[in-house]
Parts: C-alpha cells; structure tokens; sequence
C-alpha cells in the first residue's frame, strides 16, 4: 500500500489554533515562519491545518533563539567572567537546593 501523505495521517495535523495553544506560539508567528498548511472547512467555517512536526519544529526553533539571546545580553550586561560566575552561582545553587 502507498505511504499516506502527512496531511492524511491521524494525529500528523492539527488546527492552527489548537497547535498555538498547545505549544504557545502566535498564529502571527506560524506565519511569518511560512510553515505550510492547508484550509478545511466545518459547517461553512474555514480553518487552517498545520502539520504537528512543523509547528514542533517552529517551536524548538523560537524557544533556541529567545535563549541565545537571553544569553547574548547577560554577557553584554555582566560581561564574560561576570557571566561564567553567574552560571556557577546558579549551578551551586541548584546543588544545593537537591
């Protein structure tokens, strides 16, 4: 039997506003990231239908860059040492906290 497209698959898709709920990103930001999807309807209602993977993959993407750049500017605030100790402090204090 042929393989099923993704769009096919259950559980591969989910609406747009049930995948920006679920892994808290805006429907402005599925779309600026051009992710591919398609519309269905219900009732006469149109809704767009993202693939899951896509969205997962969106997500990993935004949570890496927002952590960069938090980085970024506690070493620009702290500097380099002041940011290594940082780490260090945070480090022994999740030590000790356990």
């Amino acid at each position: 039997a042929p393989s099923k497209s993704p769009w096919q698959q259950a559980g591969a898709t989910m609406s747009l506003k049930n995948a920006c709920a679920q892994y808290g990103l805006t429907e402005d930001q599925v779309r600026d990231a051009n992710l591919e999807c398609q519309w269905r309807s219900a009732y006469g209602s149109c809704y767009a239908v993202v693939k899951v993977s896509d969205v997962i993959a969106l997500k990993g993407k935004i949570t890496k860059e927002a952590k960069e750049a938090k980085v970024k500017a506690l070493k620009e605030e702290m500097g380099e040492e002041g940011y290594k100790k940082h780490l260090e402090e945070k480090a022994a204090a999740k030590k000790a906290a356990e």
